[in-house]
């Protein structure tokens, strides 16, 4: 509508008066508001950490988060594992807040991709699971596991508290996938936020965009 001078909304439906100020006339006028969406399904599946450290044969946690929460409230957490390290310790639920805390236990050492998810959704997400020796997790000090990584600096990956091209270096290796670096490195490249340009992958522009900060 043109010239609107009165707006009320009745219902779903906006009334509108509007004046032609050319034809000096008052036309009156309906339309519908803009409805708003309802989501009908779960449309996300947060974890806490998206790299899992256990010792084999042991009980770890892990915490799910659905939204929204409401629609995954008393489900069942679903989990896949295609190596079959790892299984679920006891069946787990969503609470009425969509949160949901998961007890795995290893079979074995190795490392493999879990795959959670809500029964009856269509979303899923994926954790990094790797169960080592009982004598390798207790070497891994508490700052470098996942639940104790809060003062990690961002690009730090050595863990020396700065950002220098022994960082730029580690990065690369994590890329290139090197089989020599440890568990615990691993979990602290992940913790330290290895996307470093934002586009959502690892890719050495993450290690150039270090080179680049360090040069700056």
């Amino acid at each position: 509508f043109s010239d609107v001078t009165a707006k009320a909304t009745v219902g779903k439906e906006e009334i509108c008066v509007c004046v032609d100020a050319r034809k000096g006339r008052m036309r009156i006028g309906v339309q519908e508001t803009a409805k708003v969406t309802v989501p009908e399904e779960v449309v996300m599946l947060e974890v806490d950490s998206d790299t899992l450290l256990a010792a084999q044969k042991q009980v770890t946690e892990i915490t799910l988060k659905a939204v929204p929460g409401s629609l995954a409230a008393g489900k069942e957490v679903t989990m896949t594992d295609p190596l079959r390290l790892a299984e679920l310790a006891e069946p787990a639920a969503f609470d009425e807040t969509g949160t949901a805390v998961v007890k795995i236990k290893t079979r074995r050492t190795g490392e493999s991709v879990l795959t959670f998810g809500v029964a009856g959704e269509r979303i899923t997400t994926d954790v990094t699971l790797m169960s080592v020796q009982q004598e390798s997790f207790d070497s891994v000090t508490a700052s470098e596991k996942p639940a104790a990584a809060a003062a990690v600096i961002s690009g730090d990956f050595n863990n020396d508290n700065e950002i220098s091209v022994a960082d730029a270096v580690i990065l690369a290796r994590f890329i290139q996938e090197d089989t020599e670096l440890t568990a615990a490195q691993v979990i602290r490249i992940n913790n330290a936020k290895p996307d470093r340009d934002g586009d959502g992958f690892v890719t050495i522009l993450d290690v150039y965009s270090i080179l680049k900060a360090i040069a700056a």
